[in-house]
């Protein structure tokens, strides 16, 4: 079988179990891993997929047969993992199995190096770990390392809730969908002691995924947890990605709370005691970001899609916040990552201290039309852009190349971005008339039509 190069992506590794994922594949990783970083002792968590356990033994067997320590900790959510290998002095590696929203059938990998505190991308070591797999040339040690159980969950819970000051918190009601993802494991010890009545959706975890996907961008998935927020009188509702790293947010009136609104809200809170410091957002979100940041008393930093990305950025620009569209929420009280927890945790403060209910606190952020991503299938991608761009260079205020195209014009915006792994273009537009919105998608469609 050819070897499948392709599952070995930008920021983690990702494909389907038995076919391009296997056991024999994670134990290689486990050894690669070990040579390419030189860790002596490795923190290992899962997720609960159907196919996580087996991968994550063949995984620690690769890890310890190269020599290096383990401390399995378990059923995980990626940010406890993050956390968790970064606080602890004598751990030099993380790594999480996981597929993070994907579909049952697939899964994956996520790493933390601790040497540089960052995640390792195709730019930052993947590329060589997975030549490494390929080729399958290790050499044997002396002495194989040891397995450690550890459950880290209470340590985690504490850490995230001491970040917070939540004493003065006024009753609430939640709902909270977690999708049967891993969040389900965590969520009562995270929301213990509050003054919350709490509606659970789907919290057993559950690899099959049997009620939907766990994917709060994809708006369908909201549906059950828009239905229930209206039927309980909710005054919020939380969504969670399968392994905790992103949250959607549904207002009591059961309408979805896009991911870019939730960073403007959030940054209305946490710039009240920093104020000038920064705040990262990603070229796909409203104006009314960078307006609410100023607003604020913060600093709006523009930066290019991709977690690895932001959180390079968080360090270089010293950023207290930063987020993207897909409800990726990034904290310098988290090393610069991202936590559904974290966020859950404010979006409750503000709420809290509100004399407003959330839909109130989002609504000066609704004043432009944004029309969400919309992917064109595209062969010939760089031509389609240029073609994009020569048609509106002579109207636009702005133009840039940060990530992709963008060009801002007076009352109106477009990015457009390609995909790294399918032929695909990713058009984002936001405009001051639902009308205006509407027109410039048709234009822009017919450019990419007549130029695909």
């Amino acid at each position: 079988m050819t070897f499948p190069k392709h599952i070995f992506k930008a920021y983690d590794v990702r494909g389907l179990v038995g076919e391009e994922l296997t056991e024999e594949m994670f134990y290689r990783i486990g050894r690669a891993s070990i040579v390419y970083t030189g860790a002596n002792n490795v923190y290992v968590g899962a997720d609960m997929r159907n196919s996580s356990e087996a991968l994550k033994n063949a995984l620690i067997k690769g890890i310890t047969d190269q020599g290096a320590n383990v401390v399995d900790i378990g059923l995980v959510s990626t940010p406890m993992l993050n956390v968790m290998t970064l606080r602890e002095d004598s751990t030099d590696l993380g790594i999480m199995i996981t597929a993070s929203h994907n579909p049952a059938e697939y899964n994956g990998c996520k790493f933390i190096y601790k040497r540089t505190m960052m995640p390792i991308g195709l730019d930052s070591g993947l590329s060589q770990i997975r030549d490494m797999v390929e080729n399958y040339n290790f050499v044997d040690v002396a002495e194989k390392g040891h397995v450690k159980t550890k459950n880290l969950q209470k340590e985690y819970i504490d850490f995230t809730r001491s970040l917070i000051d939540l004493s003065g918190m006024k009753p609430l009601k939640l709902v909270v969908d977690m999708g049967n993802g891993i969040e389900g494991v965590l969520i009562d010890q995270l929301l213990a002691g509050l003054p919350v009545e709490v509606e659970y959706l789907y919290k057993e975890p559950d690899g099959n995924f049997p009620n939907h996907e766990a994917n709060p961008l994809k708006y369908e998935t909201l549906k059950d947890l828009q239905k229930k927020v209206l039927e309980v009188g909710a005054d919020v509702g939380f969504a969670f990605d399968a392994d905790a790293d992103r949250v959607g947010l549904v207002d009591e009136k059961g309408q979805i709370v896009p991911g870019d609104k939730i960073l403007a809200i959030l940054s209305s809170e946490i710039l009240k005691n920093n104020s000038g410091a920064s705040v990262l957002f990603d070229v796909r979100c409203s104006r009314s970001v960078s307006e609410a940041i100023v607003d604020n008393g913060g600093r709006p930093i523009e930066v290019s899609v991709g977690r690895t990305l932001i959180i390079q950025n968080m360090r270089k620009e010293s950023a207290i916040l930063g987020g993207e569209l897909s409800a990726h929420f990034y904290y310098k009280d988290l090393f610069g990552f991202e936590s559904g927890d974290l966020t859950l945790l404010y979006i409750l403060k503000i709420i809290s201290q509100a004399n407003s209910t959330i839909s109130g606190i989002a609504k000066p952020y609704n004043k432009y039309f944004h029309s969400g991503e919309i992917n064109f299938e595209v062969e010939n991608k760089d031509a389609v852009m240029d073609n994009i761009k020569q048609n509106y260079k002579s109207l636009a205020k702005n133009t840039s190349s940060l990530d992709g195209l963008k060009m801002e014009f007076e009352d109106w915006w477009l990015s457009v971005r390609k995909s790294n792994t399918e032929p695909l273009l990713r058009l984002v537009l936001e405009a001051s008339s639902e009308d205006s919105m509407k027109e410039k998608i048709a234009e822009i469609r017919q450019i990419i039509e007549e130029g695909s």
